[in-house]
């Protein structure tokens, strides 16, 4: 079954806790401009203070939704119902492959350059636990292995630093119910003891990220060239982010269908954006969010993971301060996500597919 892809919020943190952008190299303007400030005071008289720019008024909290699917086209014949099959004591390891870059800016114009960050793997280990009469399944996942390759240039002490914040992730765990139209609830999410304190601080963001695993299926049948929307409202990088992906069938077969996925990203304004580390007294509220993405699944119906394949580019703007000075800080982040399975699963975790 084909992993949802999003980014990790904790890489995102980890980036902004790690200092953010470098800072470009001094140009003959902003060497001027060092050195006016350094000259000597002059006798002019002192300007009025500008008066203090009010903090925006935050929205009402925003909770998640759940996914609701929506088909647009059912097809053509013949059509049938697509169903997740579980089988009890299944299990297979999943392999995530994450890569991005992040560009950032200050009164909103974006950085020239943007940073790479390394690619981040994770291996889970997927695990039906219970199938239910109604076919539902009771899923765990723990995280086995997660590191950071080195296929993009770092220096060693931010490395270090996110590598050791990763580190602390590996052992946590999910519990969740899953439906067989992939619909994820009841979630229950921990990690491990020695867990970063920044991923402690996102535990709710990574909880709904994990809600998310299964690709939603229609209730109606559906056959080739059929086309169907998801519709959720989920929390993204600290915002609560209303998404809709959008899946078109190119191949149906009885075990798998193949997709090609559109992702289409938008935000409420004026959101409190409290997992942004910030001094004290300091506030951050969202501004803007647009996101757009492409990617290409293949989501078997009676496997534990699939192989997916996902680009995301979110363009995000936030208004940042204290009560009396507050600028516009504007992100741009490309994330690219691949799932894979981490390896052959023995041959008995196979459930026979369903149809109907």
């Amino acid at each position: 079954m084909n992993l949802r892809t999003r980014s990790l919020p904790v890489l995102l943190l980890a980036l902004v806790a790690c200092g953010g952008a470098a800072p470009e190299p001094a140009s003959p303007e902003n060497a001027s401009a060092k050195e006016a400030k350094a000259a000597p005071a002059t006798t002019e008289p002192a300007k009025p203070a500008e008066p203090a720019k009010p903090t925006p008024a935050e929205t009402p909290e925003l909770k998640p939704s759940p996914p609701t699917v929506h088909v647009v086209s059912n097809g053509t014949a013949p059509r049938k119902q697509l169903r997740y099959v579980f089988k009890a004591g299944a299990n297979e390891l999943l392999e995530m492959n994450l890569k991005m870059s992040l560009g950032m800016g200050m009164g909103g114009d974006r950085m020239g350059r943007e940073i790479k960050m390394p690619t981040a793997r994770m291996v889970m280990k997927i695990e039906i636990a219970e199938v239910l009469p109604d076919g539902n399944a009771k899923l765990g996942a723990k995280a086995e292995r997660i590191e950071l390759l080195r296929d993009v240039p770092l220096d060693e002490g931010p490395r270090t630093q996110l590598e050791q914040s990763l580190a602390s992730l590996v052992g946590m765990k999910a519990h969740a119910t899953v439906s067989t139209r992939g619909v994820t609830s009841d979630m229950e999410f921990e990690l491990p003891p020695n867990a970063d304190e920044k991923a402690k601080a996102n535990l709710e963001s990574m909880r709904d990220t994990l809600r998310e695993l299964y690709v939603p299926l229609p209730e109606e049948e559906v056959g080739a060239n059929a086309k169907w929307d998801v519709d959720a409202r989920m929390p993204i990088s600290g915002a609560m982010v209303d998404v809709k992906r959008t899946y078109s069938v190119k191949e149906l077969k009885a075990d798998a269908v193949k997709t090609d996925i559109t992702v289409a990203m938008s935000a409420p304004a004026k959101q409190p954006m409290r997992s942004i580390p910030l001094p004290p007294g300091m506030t951050a509220l969202l501004d803007s969010l647009k996101g757009e993405g492409t990617g290409k699944a293949t989501t078997p119906f009676a496997r534990l993971v699939g192989e997916s394949n996902m680009q995301v580019t979110l363009d995000m703007a936030i208004d940042a301060g204290n009560e009396t000075d507050r600028q516009k800080l504007v992100m741009h982040n490309v994330t690219e996500v691949t799932i894979k399975p981490s390896k052959a699963a023995p041959a008995n975790n196979a459930a026979k597919p369903k149809t109907k």
